[in-house]
């Protein structure tokens, strides 16, 4: 886990926590490590997609195109 994904979990974590301990006034106790592994599922699935959106967001990454044969004669204007 890396240093940034520990503290999103973290602070999902104690958000989490005050919501479900001071905010529902359930008197309900939610299971801490249940909470703990969800927050840690959260911040990774938040880096690896962050990642992902960064990938596809840079303006320097090379554009492919895909051209065909028949993308290529359609191309023939003959009118």
């Amino acid at each position: 886990m890396t240093p940034a994904v520990k503290t999103l979990a973290e602070h999902i974590y104690v958000d989490l926590i005050g919501r479900t301990m001071f905010a529902s006034g359930s008197p309900v106790t939610p299971d801490a490590d249940k909470l703990a592994r969800f927050s840690v599922k959260l911040a990774e699935s938040f880096e690896r997609v962050t990642k992902l959106m960064e990938v596809e967001d840079d303006p320097n990454r090379p554009v492919k195109f895909d051209v065909q044969l028949d993308d290529l004669a359609s191309w023939d204007i003959k009118k």
